[in-house]
């Protein structure tokens, strides 16, 4: 059976979206689309999902903004930002000119700045995206079943057709069968009607 569940929640500063979509499949086949950085979500989530849903092609997103709060840790790389002003002073004596080096000149150098996304636990993160899928979890069986029961809403009106048309042949046949034995028990051998 087809399905869609979506949740979109703020936990602890991130915006976390989850997306459960499904369509029919014999067994459970399983895939996912989490950030790079949180692949360890992928087997999590499976295990999660097939203990509620056993059958389907089962198709996962999730999605994890930091709401305004940096996962980057930003620092200076005072040793390269030494090497520079130990390099620029000594050409500015070799070459005697005016020593007008700043703090802002010096930012603008490359490398000054080091750049390290900040490791966030995996458990934390788990339970975070966990909280968030178990509600777009429960939309998407919800939907499933809504669609199971027009199914089989469908499925039961079709059998009360048939069996109708069952009915009416029971009692057309009832009149129809003498006549056709005495057309079958005064025919020939060739078919020809022996009256």
């Amino acid at each position: 059976m087809t399905g869609f569940g979506r949740c979109l929640e703020s936990v602890d500063g991130k915006t976390i979206i989850v997306e459960i979509k499904s369509v029919n499949h014999r067994y459970y086949e399983f895939t996912s689309r989490v950030p790079r950085s949180c692949g360890y979500l992928d087997e999590k989530l499976k295990s999660f999902i097939q203990g509620k849903v056993s059958r389907g092609k089962i198709d996962v997103g999730v999605s994890i903004q930091s709401d305004g709060v940096s996962d980057e840790k930003i620092e200076v790389n005072s040793e390269v930002a030494k090497g520079y002003i130990t390099a620029l002073r000594r050409s500015n004596e070799e070459l005697g000119l005016e020593d007008d080096l700043t703090l802002s000149r010096i930012m603008r150098l490359p490398d000054i700045f080091d750049v390290k996304k900040i490791e966030e636990d995996e458990e934390t993160v788990w339970n975070e995206v966990k909280s968030v899928a178990e509600k777009a979890l429960e939309r998407f069986i919800a939907m499933r079943e809504a669609e199971g029961e027009k199914m089989r809403e469908d499925i039961l009106s079709r059998l009360d057709y048939i069996t109708g048309l069952v009915e009416k042949i029971e009692k057309i046949s009832i009149a129809v069968t003498p006549a056709f034995r005495m057309r079958f028990w005064n025919t020939g051998a060739e078919g020809q009607v022996l009256v």
